[in-house]
């Protein structure tokens, strides 16, 4: 479950005696996986780093994000081939299978149920060219693959945070950054985590450019392109997805139409190479599914997806 997903990130972290990753998390003090208890450093007060997507906040800026880099680098490199009863966990198969539907499948998915006009005004016909792009389904499709563990893709296998954005980031004037919920933790391409970042600096406010320049922190070998990639879908599946994000009220349907088009244009850039590395005529596009989600789903359903 989750609860012994956090135990063993936490775990492998404090077993790697890497001080450049435990500094930035909080301390495991008990774990009792029967009794489905676990025990966290208390880490006063202090706030997530959300507020940054209504800019002005002094959280998220360059000095956070090249820290937050620096800290995923010696994540990456922590060492879990050998991890023991960890490596079954590490897999993290029913989060991964949930995230996956909410990234790589519903956003893109037509008749999904969603009412998008909700969120801005508009959105819903100009959604309606993502939908009904199948070229775009399938290299989601394809990018879906790579984080299920089916096809390969990224430079390395690492140990991921699984949800590294500002909702996972604590910022206190006494401890600094704080990394927090890695529920969705697993082994899998260093690119996904580098991805979701660099789409929340946009969300941030960080233009394309700026963005992508900041990678420049993670001082570890990666593939850009995939990183963009999964950057671009994460854009797209944050605005026309279930897991919508909490922006400013008066985020325009046309800045909302530039961050789909970059993220489109993300995802398709690695999708040409994609197809000439691996001499593929053709990706299967994922059939159609009936709306399986009731509009109280819809409406209620979290940010943490």
């Amino acid at each position: 479950g989750r609860l012994d997903v956090e135990a063993a990130f936490y775990r492998a972290a404090a077993e790697s005696g890497a001080d450049g990753v435990t500094s930035y998390l909080p301390e495991m003090l008990h774990h009792d996986p029967e009794e489905r208890i676990m025990c966290l450093e208390d880490l006063g007060e202090g706030e997530d780093m959300t507020s940054a997507y209504g800019g002005g906040a002094e959280v998220f800026g360059p000095d956070h994000r090249s820290a937050l880099l620096g800290w995923l680098a010696a994540l990456h490199g922590i060492n879990v081939e050998d991890g023991g009863d960890d490596d079954d966990v590490f897999s993290n198969t029913e989060m991964r299978v949930l995230n996956h539907e909410h990234i790589f499948d519903l956003p893109l998915r037509p008749g999904n149920g969603l009412n998008l006009d909700g969120f801005t005004e508009g959105l819903r016909d100009v959604a309606s060219e993502y939908l009904d792009d199948e070229n775009l389904r399938a290299k989601a499709a394809a990018l879906g693959r790579i984080y299920l563990g089916k096809d390969p893709g990224g430079k390395r296998s690492v140990l991921l945070h699984g949800d590294f954005y500002p909702g996972s980031f604590l910022s206190s004037s006494d401890d600094g950054v704080k990394v927090i919920d890695p529920e969705f933790a697993f082994v899998g391409p260093a690119e996904f985590d580098l991805g979701v970042f660099v789409a929340h600096c946009c969300f941030c406010g960080a233009g394309p450019a700026e963005a992508e320049k900041s990678l420049s922190a993670y001082e570890a070998d990666f593939d850009g392109s995939l990183a963009l990639a999964f950057a671009g879908m994460e854009l797209i599946r944050r605005l026309l997805g279930v897991a919508q994000l909490p922006l400013p009220a008066e985020t325009s349907l046309a800045t909302k139409e530039a961050w789909l088009k970059q993220g489109r244009d993300w995802i398709m850039a690695l999708g040409l190479m994609m197809e000439q590395d691996n001499d593929r005529d053709s990706l299967t596009v994922p059939d159609s599914h009936e709306n399986v989600f009731g509009s109280s789903f819809v409406e209620s359903a979290g940010n943490k997806w």
